[in-house]
């Protein structure tokens, strides 16, 4: 990808990361809600963030968000939240936080990476649910209908943020960590039932001239034209994802290679046969795909491995639709 490319991907995660904290505020207001950059130093936060810690703005936005958390532990577990969301993906647990005035309160904290198209970290969306708030409310006079209320609230926003977290932002299909949980699944069932499974990996020929030659706009075109097409090949059942600038991949269960082969002759074959428009001109595109069906017991790092290496294999050849079917190496 090209460095004006990258530069739009990241700002486009960034406005994913913008809409992922407006969607939380809208769901459940009573949360705190911030932005971290790749070191961890607040970038921004909602209000509700000043009226439960008691900071002012300018008190707590470029600082490192562990001052929120008691103490050298404190300092020690704020570390080692930032360092699990950033291998997990995902940190959530309940700690001690500590407000301005230095009075202590317990809360639910819950920090999600975000990353760019192209896998680079970016940076982290940070909840916190004050749960002291919580129990007062149960304890005194509080129904407990309230309660259930507000952990609905915090289930649903939660939700909404795993979604945000699994889905392409363009396109609005599964990203590779959304499609890595389904494809884990399947892989699952295929082993459980002793049921075949194979897998397409595809990317656009010549991408970074397309946008190079119609503008960027018109690539995310391409892109979008690209997922339309591989849709309509779907059945009830496949999962399609873009793990890539240019890349994506279909899941087919119930498939062996050869019928995958035929699948993928079919994208080929409606990607090349639709136009996309640009402010300049009307063009056509083509992809190309490579295939693999899924070996017992084998991961889906390696399936996606063996996929790729088949569609390098196409690229270096000469075409750009997919190779004979194949039954899988064992060896």
């Amino acid at each position: 990808m090209s460095g004006a490319g990258a530069s739009k991907s990241r700002q486009e995660n960034m406005a994913w990361s913008c809409a992922a904290v407006e969607l939380l505020m809208s769901c459940a207001p009573e949360l705190t809600v911030f932005r971290l950059d790749l070191s961890g130093n607040v970038t921004s936060w909602n209000d509700n963030a000043s009226r439960i810690l008691g900071y002012d703005a300018p008190e707590i936005l470029g600082r490192d968000f562990s001052c929120l958390f008691t103490g050298e532990a404190g300092h020690v577990e704020a570390r080692r939240a930032l360092q699990i969301a950033s291998e997990c993906s995902r940190y959530a647990d309940q700690v001690w936080l500590a407000r301005k005035d230095q009075s202590c309160f317990r809360a639910t904290v819950t920090i999600e990476l975000v990353r760019a198209d192209d896998g680079d970290v970016i940076g982290f969306v940070e909840v916190i649910r004050d749960d002291t708030c919580r129990a007062d409310e149960v304890t005194h006079g509080g129904t407990i209908t309230q309660s259930e209320g507000r952990i609905r609230q915090l289930e649903a926003a939660n939700s909404a943020l795993q979604q945000l977290a699994d889905t392409d932002e363009l396109t609005g299909i599964p990203n590779l960590r959304g499609f890595t949980v389904l494809a884990r699944r399947e892989m699952a069932r295929a082993a459980r039932y002793e049921r075949p499974l194979s897998i397409l990996f595809l990317d656009i020929d010549r991408f970074k001239s397309i946008n190079d030659r119609f503008g960027h706009a018109a690539g995310d075109r391409a892109l979008k034209m690209v997922v339309e097409q591989m849709r309509r090949q779907m059945r009830k059942g496949d999962v399609m994802a873009r793990i890539g600038g240019d890349e994506f991949v279909m899941l087919l269960p119930e498939s062996q290679a050869a019928e995958a082969a035929i699948v993928a002759e079919r994208i080929c074959e409606a990607v090349i046969s639709a136009t996309t428009d640009s402010a300049a001109a009307t063009f056509t595109t083509t992809v190309s795909i490579g295939m693999a069906q899924w070996i017992l017991n084998e991961t889906i790092d390696d399936l996606l491995a063996r996929a790729d290496a088949a569609l390098y294999a196409i690229k270096s050849g000469a075409g750009n639709c997919p190779p004979a079917p194949c039954e899988p190496s064992r060896s």
